[in-house]
């Protein structure tokens, strides 16, 4: 039998998912020509080419997608493995590794980490990063659940599945010093401050398109991901923000920032996403199940 070398499969697989050897060379921090040479030795063990290098950007061969597949799958059952000795060896709390989109509030994050020490005793471990960095932590089991703002693509490879936790109404905001604008909302925010959510958030386009389609051209002067920065700015009278209801509560109460109106055709959706693991957390699979976020 001929024996696959995991280290050489290894840089193969972080190579192909950073999409070139030099970016692959500073996440392992190793250099360049070693990881061509590990690379290399692997495709002359499988007597093939696994990348096309005739591109400007190393792109798969089909033999490579396939050893891609593998060896995702290989690494995956690994880290999960090692996590499950892991909570065997220490026979203490639980662990529990949650993910957390960088633009959703911060109330949400708090309540699901209550709602699993409320389900027993665990040791709570919370990540926050952008949807394609939750995913693919998902995929690899670094994580068992993300909380984000759109349901993960779900396909029989993936092993991911997502449940719908909050369907939201989108609000504007600004400081008391935009209270006028109620009047003939949205027609209003023309000509106005605004402040929009970063492109890899749904929200984002969904008032892109709204705006073009309702012929509505407020001033955009800015973009931000970070959800307490916004509610700050906004609270400032630098610009008008949209967001769920559910984030602005405590600057609401303090009358540092009002409602100006609502945005009747948006929704915003929150999902909690699990994968499926071959030994099962138990505190992830109740709150994958039962989790609910309530309104403030």
């Amino acid at each position: 039998m001929t024996w696959v070398n995991y280290h050489h499969l290894y840089y193969f697989y972080v190579i192909a998912r950073e999409g070139s050897i030099a970016k692959a060379a500073r996440r392992l921090r190793l250099s360049q020509s070693t990881l061509s040479i590990q690379l290399r030795q692997l495709e002359e063990l499988f007597d093939q080419k696994l990348f096309d290098r005739s591109k400007q950007n190393l792109m798969l061969t089909g033999t490579g997608r396939l050893v891609y597949e593998y060896a995702a799958e290989i690494f995956r059952i690994g880290s999960e493995m090692m996590e499950a000795v892991k909570n065997r060896k220490e026979a203490g709390p639980l662990r529990l590794h949650l993910g957390i989109l960088d633009s959703i509030p911060k109330a949400m994050a708090h309540e699901l980490v209550i709602a699993a020490y409320a389900i027993g005793d665990c040791f709570v471990s919370v990540v926050e990063a952008g949807s394609e960095e939750l995913l693919n932590g998902l995929k690899a089991h670094a994580l068992h659940l993300a909380l984000t703002n759109s349901h993960a693509p779900m396909t029989s490879k993936s092993g991911l599945f997502s449940r719908c936790v909050a369907d939201l109404p989108v609000t504007v905001f600004g400081s008391p010093r935009y209270a006028a604008l109620r009047e003939n909302f949205p027609q209003s925010l023309n000509g106005q401050p605004f402040l929009f959510p970063t492109l890899h958030s749904k929200l984002r386009h969904d008032l892109e398109h709204l705006f073009e389609r309702n012929n509505l051209s407020p001033r955009i002067v800015g973009e931000s991901q970070e959800s307490e920065l916004d509610k700050r700015l906004a609270a400032s009278g630098h610009a008008l923000i949209a967001m769920s209801s559910y984030g602005e509560e405590p600057l609401v109460q303090e009358g540092k920032i009002i409602e100006i109106g609502v945005l009747e055709a948006l929704r915003e959706q929150i999902w909690l996403t699990g994968v499926k693991m071959h030994v099962v957390n138990p505190i992830a699979a109740q709150l994958l199940e039962t989790f609910t976020l309530t309104a403030p």
